[in-house]
């Protein structure tokens, strides 16, 4: 695991594909809590990120889809559950409390930082 500055922010690197078209951060980078924000980076993106947003459960998921749609102009990507999953990109640690995850793009990362402290 590595503490990477992106766009300003530092984030915990803590995983890479194994051809490096990809990596992995949370945030924010300390262990000591859980955390609900992880983003994907990667050369495919364009400067880019796509952003997995943790949830407790489907009552949070969806106040949490509720405030992606109203206060930032997040783009879900629709998989027939409006982006809702069991986590998958989030960190392992933080998957025992937050068990799903929204895929949303579109997002600034002034805005991540945002929803990671709206909690």
């Amino acid at each position: 695991m590595q503490h990477i500055n992106f766009q300003g922010h530092e984030f915990l690197k803590f995983y890479d594909s194994p051809h490096q078209s990809y990596s992995l951060m949370r945030y924010p980078a300390n262990l000591d809590q859980p955390s609900r924000i992880t983003i994907c980076t990667g050369r495919r993106f364009a400067n880019g990120f796509i952003t997995y947003v943790g949830c407790k459960d489907e009552s949070d998921a969806e106040d949490t889809l509720l405030l992606l749609q109203s206060e930032f102009d997040a783009i879900f990507r629709n998989n027939g559950n409006d982006g809702v999953r069991y986590a998958d990109r989030l960190f392992h640690r933080d998957r025992a409390s937050f068990p799903y995850e929204i895929k949303c793009r579109n997002l600034k990362i002034e805005d991540v930082i945002e929803i990671a402290n709206h909690w």
